[in-house]
């Protein structure tokens, strides 16, 4: 995976957890506003505002579910990781997933990226 690669799966892997952040900035305290408010209030929000978040509710959670999907398989196949280990990042991704990619992608895939490559020929002395 070159640089790009992990730039971007960065990015996705955030978003999440971004998007939970500015939903419950945001969005929130304005359906709390409404629900107190008048009849016209709730009406807008079930009229407008719900319609206008179902895309994006859609796409974090379509992003999360594929991202925990992707860091399982990846954590699964990589050589290196004793069992024990790997079963308790599937147990942390699939439970922890929005507090725990953030953290997996920083340890596994931009880390991982900084350390220099192992020789593969041994040498004797």
């Amino acid at each position: 995976m070159n640089r790009r690669q992990r730039i971007l799966l960065g990015i996705a892997t955030a978003w999440p957890f971004a998007y939970g952040i500015l939903f419950a900035v945001f969005a929130m305290p304005y359906l709390d506003a409404a629900n107190a408010g008048s009849q016209a209030a709730k009406d807008y929000i079930i009229q407008k505002f719900i319609p206008a978040m179902l895309l994006p509710h859609t796409l974090a959670l379509a992003c999360l579910g594929s991202l925990v999907l992707y860091y399982i398989y990846y954590i699964l196949k990589m050589p290196g990781v004793k069992a024990f280990s790997k079963i308790i990042w599937v147990f942390l991704l699939f439970f922890g997933h929005m507090l725990v990619i953030p953290v997996f992608w920083y340890l596994f895939i931009w880390r991982d990226s900084k350390k220099p490559a192992k020789p593969t020929t041994k040498r004797s002395l």
